[in-house]
């Protein structure tokens, strides 16, 4: 299975960066990224870069979007945004999160996680007020206790589209008080 052998290649293949002692987050998230996609460049015959810097994948694996994303568990705030409302409405392949977990101060990587995005578990998701609304992982602490869902694509679609209904009639809330403030 796809996401099995993505994992094992860059489970084998990854490395921690060696002087990161001047390098933030994002630096090492980078380099993680740039790493991970040569890693599966270099094993699977069927890869394609990302179309572009607002693409949903990093990276196409056998016409499968690969996304790259990081945690650190030293670090303070670890709530990334997965997809846009939007782009997820619309998606045409399947897509697979690849979950680097890795900690600064003791500069290994501890995990990588490979998840398609009809299995991330409902119940570590939310939405961020960003565009048409960001999916993310709210705490990623609390989500490596439980990643997975037991829902199906079709019973996780539904659940997504009931949220995001819920989200926009927040959002209609919230800004209905912020024009009511402008009003007084």
């Amino acid at each position: 299975m796809l996401k099995e052998k993505i994992k094992q290649c860059l489970l084998e293949k990854l490395v921690y960066p060696q002087d990161t002692s001047e390098i933030q987050q994002r630096g090492i998230a980078d380099i993680f990224e740039k790493r991970s996609c040569d890693a599966l460049k270099e094993t699977f015959s069927n890869t394609r870069d990302a179309r572009g810097k607002k693409s949903t994948e990093d990276i196409m694996v056998e016409n499968c979007y690969v996304d790259i994303k990081t945690s650190d568990v030293a670090g303070d705030m670890n709530m990334p945004n997965l997809i846009s409302i939007n782009k997820l409405l619309k998606i045409d392949k399947p897509l697979y999160y690849v979950i680097i977990k890795y900690d600064s101060k003791q500069n290994n990587i501890l995990d990588v996680l490979v998840l398609n995005v009809y299995d991330l578990n409902w119940d570590h998701l939310g939405f961020g007020n960003l565009g048409s609304g960001q999916m993310q992982i709210k705490n990623m602490e609390k989500f490596y206790e439980s990643p997975t869902t037991d829902l199906s694509e079709d019973a996780w679609k539904k659940k997504f589209k009931e949220h995001v209904i819920l989200f926009y009639q927040h959002l209609i809330e919230v800004t209905q008080k912020r024009i009511k403030k402008l009003q007084e």
